[in-house]
């Protein structure tokens, strides 16, 4: 089997069970007991985790080899599951605590989707990064279409079942891993970045956001997820508004953004991105979403209130694949998985922000978090178009100072 196919598989699988989960936090949450600011500390807490270990897992990959970092992250996120499940036969305090726990240590150990990106950069050439990406970006799509089905439907066997499915393929996901999947990284990589012993974690950030490609791709991450994160969390209560519509035609809306997401960058992204080059993909990624969050909170009837989804959706779309393929273009081989694990603790930290701020602007109005994002993306479009003219080939990003080690003894950091 190829291995940009087992690569596919692990993710959709990982995510159908992160999709089932999903869902189910804020209502468990508050059916075992929890007020608004542990429900957000739960919520949060994944993310959080993310923010501080998913560039500690992008350096592992780059010192052990990708396999066995994947093996890791994905052996753990089945036990992460597992918890959740026990949690969720239990009652009251115990119950939050199994469930803040579980999502606490799936946040630590989730290192597996920037080590999928880092996977797809080393077996994909520089010029088709952006289509490899768009692959990821497709099975992680498509899990989250599936995996609230499959919540739903395995919860009629009780409450602690969409949990231990969402075990169960992660389980199967982690034997993929284990007798299929084979070793990405050469071996003269992992020996360069051995050689040497790494850097205070804060220096690898300094270092990434302060070369002019990386460091201005970061912040361009941040802001997508910024607005998206934004989109995700208000959609719903703005759909239940202005539609008046149930939860059930809620996740009809998901599922049409997920479906969406799933064909652009599973079939067009690499042509649209050979055709148009990936910074000026970049642009239109940011002007459409500016131009759709200004209409989605005005419509109330559904044809246009779905046409103007379909255009954020399209946006997300060609933001990410775009975005994480620059910065592995723009990355040396030894640095893929400690960069794209920067670039991922942006994103992770702007899903952190955004639904605090975007909640507080929706209890004020419906539409004000739609309009203040709106133009932050229209503010950002004419960043994008001054990177997009400075950006011929640029040397990449040299490593952060570092002092030589013995050969034998490479010291693993956090």
């Amino acid at each position: 089997m190829p291995r940009r196919a087992i690569i596919f598989l692990i993710v959709f699988i990982d995510l159908i069970g992160f999709g089932i989960v999903l869902p189910m936090l804020p209502l468990y949450a508050e059916r075992f007991g929890a007020k608004g600011l542990m429900i957000g500390l739960i919520v949060a807490s994944f993310s959080i985790m993310q923010v501080i270990f998913s560039p500690f897992w992008g350096r592992l990959s780059d010192r052990i080899g990708r396999r066995p970092v994947l093996l890791i992250s994905v052996g753990t996120g089945t036990l992460s599951y597992i918890l959740f499940a026990i949690g969720s036969a239990q009652e009251g305090s115990m119950a939050l605590i199994y469930i803040l726990i579980s999502r606490i240590f799936a946040g630590a150990c989730g290192g597996n989707i920037n080590v999928t990106q880092a996977y797809i950069a080393d077996i994909t050439p520089s010029r088709h990064r952006a289509a490899g990406m768009g692959l990821v970006g497709m099975a992680f799509s498509l899990g989250l279409i599936c995996g609230p089905a499959i919540g739903a439907f395995s919860a009629h066997w009780g409450m602690a079942a969409p949990a231990a499915v969402a075990a169960m393929l992660s389980g199967l996901s982690f034997l993929l891993a284990l007798f299929i999947l084979k070793e990405s990284l050469l071996p003269e990589h992992r020996k360069k970045v051995n050689s040497l012993k790494p850097p205070n974690r804060w220096i690898i950030w300094k270092s990434a956001m302060q070369h002019p490609q990386i460091g201005t791709l970061c912040f361009f991450l941040f802001v997508s997820t910024f607005c998206f994160a934004c989109y995700e969390v208000t959609l719903g209560l703005l759909a239940e508004s202005n539609l008046r519509y149930d939860t059930t035609h809620i996740g009809y809306l998901f599922a049409w953004h997920g479906l969406i997401a799933a064909l652009i960058q599973g079939l067009l992204i690499r042509r649209w991105s050979a055709r148009w080059g990936e910074h000026w993909l970049i642009v239109a990624s940011f002007f459409c979403s500016a131009l759709a969050l200004f209409l989605i909170p005005w419509f109330h009837s559904v044809i246009p209130f779905v046409c103007a989804i379909t255009l954020n959706s399209l946006a997300v779309s060609l933001n990410r694949p775009t975005t994480f393929g620059l910065i592995s273009r723009y990355a040396p081989p030894e640095r893929q998985g400690e960069l794209l694990g920067v670039s991922q603790s942006m994103g992770g930290l702007a899903r952190i922000v955004s639904p605090i701020i975007c909640m507080v602007l929706f209890t004020k109005a419906v539409w004000m978090p739609f309009v203040f994002c709106g133009l932050i993306a229209l503010a950002t479009v004419f960043f994008v178009l001054s990177f997009a003219r400075k950006a011929p080939a640029q040397p990449p990003l040299q490593p952060p100072p570092a002092t030589p080690v013995p050969e034998e003894s490479p010291s693993i950091y956090l």
